[in-house]
């Protein structure tokens, strides 16, 4: 028999609520899509069990292929349920913000720290490394990774200007409500276009070098991907080859955008 409790609500978006959970005496949470009464209860119920599993599926993937993001216990189809890893640590949005108030404190021609570049670059490792999976997140924003690294730990990074090995492990990936099931050239340019847009407007401070680093750290993921080796997964290696395609096909979305910009 499962042994399953849902206690307080932690956070409501608009599709679905949060809640601490106990899942067998492990800390967990579960996530919950809720009814909207403005659509037909079929088309609703059918929509809401869809991307349920569609998240279900994509966390699963990530198990499969070694990315950090959290366990996936149980789904509960009828009830639109996710329940799965509880995962405590910041957002990445919430460590680049800490270091915006501490260069606002210090001199003015303050430079940011290394972290700022080792996490940056850690993003564009992750979110290549999902490429490679065929997982296309939809929602790339510094508010749906989570940095696990201790204070000690980001201490260290703010001194260390050598990006420590394993700095990707030390994020997580979160809130997949939003995955794709295409897994084009577009469909990835996209992807990395909409957490392009979501540093330039969450983190103006950083708007001379954060897309230039994560798209290094991108790069550099793939290109070793690309190069194999006996333990490689084929297809891994495949969608890694693919890189220089998907960076050029975000050039042509930057320009739809900024014609999209100028018509209004």
């Amino acid at each position: 028999m499962l042994s399953y409790t849902e206690g307080d609500l932690i956070f409501q978006g608009a599709e679905s609520k949060l809640y601490a959970s106990d899942f067998y005496g492990t800390p967990a949470v579960s996530k919950v899509r809720f009814e909207k009464r403005f659509r037909h209860r079929q088309l609703d119920e059918r929509l809401r069990q869809q991307r349920t599993l569609r998240e279900a599926r994509a966390l699963a993937r990530c198990c499969r292929h070694h990315i950090r993001a959290p366990t996936l216990y149980f789904v509960d189809r009828e009830r639109c349920t996710l329940c799965m890893e509880r995962i405590d640590g910041a957002t990445v949005k919430e460590v680049l913000d800490r270091e915006e108030a501490r260069l606002a404190a210090a001199a003015p021609a303050a430079a940011p720290s290394p972290l700022v570049a080792h996490v940056l670059r850690g993003l564009g490792h992750v979110v290549a490394r999902m490429h490679m999976a065929d997982i296309i997140h939809g929602d790339l924003t510094t508010c749906n990774f989570l940095c696990t690294a201790t204070a000690a730990q980001l201490a260290a990074l703010r001194e260390d200007a050598v990006p420590p090995a394993g700095i990707a492990e030390a994020l997580v990936v979160i809130d997949f409500g939003l995955v794709q099931e295409k897994t084009s050239d577009e469909e990835r340019a996209v992807d990395l276009y909409v957490l392009e847009k979501a540093l330039l407007a969450t983190h103006n401070y950083l708007e001379h070098c954060a897309v230039a680093l994560v798209l290094a750290g991108y790069t550099e993921a793939m290109v070793r991907a690309a190069e194999g080796g006996a333990e490689a997964d084929a297809k891994a290696v495949r969608n890694a080859k693919k890189h220089t395609q998907t960076l050029r096909r975000l050039e042509a979305v930057r320009a739809r955008g900024r014609k999209r910009s100028m018509v209004g």
